[in-house]
């Protein structure tokens, strides 16, 4: 999802971040994962909500800051897309697949305007 960032803005994703949708497409997803929430809660089922970072080609500069704050390599993707259909999640669960920081969230800031 597009968070509307710029590459010297800072976010520290985590799943209880609410998406500001960006575009069409953002808008359209986010309304998706609204009505997967709703026939989840009225009818009992379980489903998986997969929001990934930053993944696209960009300038190796506006890469490493994306990356400080969780982006993911699109082979990382790939590989773990299948993980929500092997795990025993029960109701709607959103996941977001990213990098795991090897800072904190306070570090990367710090970092962020060290730059």
């Amino acid at each position: 999802m597009n968070m509307r960032l710029t590459p010297l803005d800072y976010t520290w994703m985590t799943e209880e971040l609410a998406p500001v949708p960006g575009d069409l497409y953002d808008a359209t997803k986010f309304a998706a994962e609204g009505l997967c929430l709703d026939v989840s809660a009225a009818h009992g089922l379980s489903c998986v909500i997969l929001r990934t970072a930053r993944f696209f080609p960009e300038p190796p500069n506006h890469m490493a800051i994306h990356r400080l704050y969780k982006g993911v390599d699109l082979r990382d993707v790939v590989a773990t897309r299948d993980l929500p259909l092997q795990a025993a999640l029960s109701g709607c669960q959103v996941l977001n697949l990213a990098t795991r920081s090897p800072f904190t969230a306070d570090e990367t800031v710090e970092f962020l305007y060290d730059i």
